[in-house]
C-alpha cells in the first residue's frame, strides 16, 4: 500500500466515520431498511457464526431475491450456509470460497467447525475453486464470491460495478 492510498483511506474513514460509529441493526435492515449492497468478508469468525443465523440468511435471501449485489470472500461464503436452498429459484448456485485444500496448507483443517467447500457442496452449491492462494472470483447474477484474502478487491471491484 503506497501513502497516497493509505492517505486515501484514511480520509474516506474520516468523512464517513459518523456512520461508521452508528451501524444500522441487520434486524431494522429486514424490516424495510434499503441497502445498495452488501460486503461479507472473511475470516473465521464468519465461520462458527454466520451459517447458522437465521436473521443472516433472510437477510441474504431477501437482497438475493430483490437482486441487492452480495459479495463474500474467504469464510465469509459461510453466510450462504444460513439460506434455506431448498427449492429457492432466487439462490445462485456457483460458488468459491476457503477450499479444503488452502485450509489444510494452513493447517486448519482439524481445528475449524467444518471445511466450507465441503459444507458448499453438501448444501447443493456448484463449487469451483483455483489453485491454493491465487485469485478467483466468481459472479452468478448478483451474488459474488472469492476464494481467498487475494480475491478481496476483485471482489470488490465486482461489487461496486454491479452497484
Amino acid at each position: 500500500m503506497t501513502r497516497v492510498e493509505l492517505t486515501d483511506i484514511l480520509d474516506f474513514l474520516g468523512r464517513h466515520r459518523p456512520e461508521l460509529e452508528r451501524p444500522v441493526a441487520l434486524g431494522d435492515l429486514l424490516e424495510g431498511g434499503h441497502v445498495d449492497g452488501v460486503f461479507v468478508p472473511g475470516g473465521y469468525g464468519p465461520t462458527a457464526q454466520l451459517r447458522t443465523d437465521d436473521l443472516v440468511g433472510s437477510f441474504m435471501e431477501r437482497c438475493l431475491r430483490e437482486s441487492t449485489p452480495v459479495a463474500a470472500v474467504c469464510h465469509g461464503v459461510s453466510a450462504l450456509l444460513a439460506l434455506d436452498t431448498s427449492g429457492s429459484a432466487s439462490v445462485p448456485r456457483s460458488v468459491t470460497g476457503f477450499s479444503n485444500a488452502e485450509e489444510r496448507a494452513a493447517g486448519a483443517d482439524t481445528w475449524v467447525p467444518f471445511l466450507l467447500e465441503t459444507e458448499l457442496v453438501r448444501h447443493g452449491f456448484d463449487y469451483s475453486a483455483a489453485p491454493p492462494w491465487s485469485c478467483h472470483v466468481l459472479q452468478d447474477g448478483f451474488l459474488i464470491t472469492g476464494q481467498n484474502p487475494a480475491s478481496s478487491e476483485e471482489a470488490a471491484k465486482r461489487l461496486g460495478a454491479l452497484m
